[in-house]
């Protein structure tokens, strides 16, 4: 074996490790979202004592997470292209989900509710944080993200009222 047959083999198998570790990253990038998302619902969760509401947002969020990855996965199927493994696609709108649902219970926390006129003001700051989530999570342009942002708050919003009214 020649010294620069075996210098290409060691620079092939540093760039498979290059490689092992980058996807790696990428799932641990959601991960690391859902965790601060999740410390600080459990932070606010101990601050007013309410665990009950802790559970409801984990299952709501669990729900949520589901509903947005069939969401994506059809818009995906429709217009955008798949270009991530389902695993991967899963972690990252989990994250998106967990960050977005964090940031609507805030927004509720401080009187920006969908009751009254308050919406005005949540509805596009939600719609820009998916989009921007989505431009950096999926590479996404920014008019495919508006409009995926747009489904991923529509939808589960309308199965959410829909399972509502019919438990009522």
């Amino acid at each position: 074996m020649t010294l620069l047959h075996q210098r290409s083999e060691e620079v092939v198998q540093r760039e498979r490790a290059i490689a092992a570790q980058r996807a790696r990253w990428e799932y641990y990038k959601p991960a690391i979202l859902i965790g601060i998302a999740g410390v600080i619902w459990l932070l606010a969760t101990a601050v007013t004592g309410t665990w009950e509401s802790a559970l409801a947002y984990l299952i709501a969020w669990g729900i949520t997470a589901v509903i947005a990855l069939f969401v994506y996965w059809l818009c995906t199927m429709c217009w955008l292209g798949v270009d991530a493994p389902l695993g991967l696609m899963t972690v990252r709108l989990a994250g998106i989900t967990s960050v977005v649902m964090l940031a609507s219970a805030a927004m509720d926390a401080i009187g920006f509710s969908f009751v009254g006129l308050a919406w005005v003001f949540k509805i596009p700051v939600l719609v820009g944080l998916y989009s921007l989530l989505l431009v950096i999570f999926f590479d996404l342009e920014l008019r495919d993200a508006i409009g995926v942002s747009i489904l991923l708050l529509v939808v589960p919003t309308a199965l959410w009222i829909l399972l509502i009214v019919l438990a009522f």
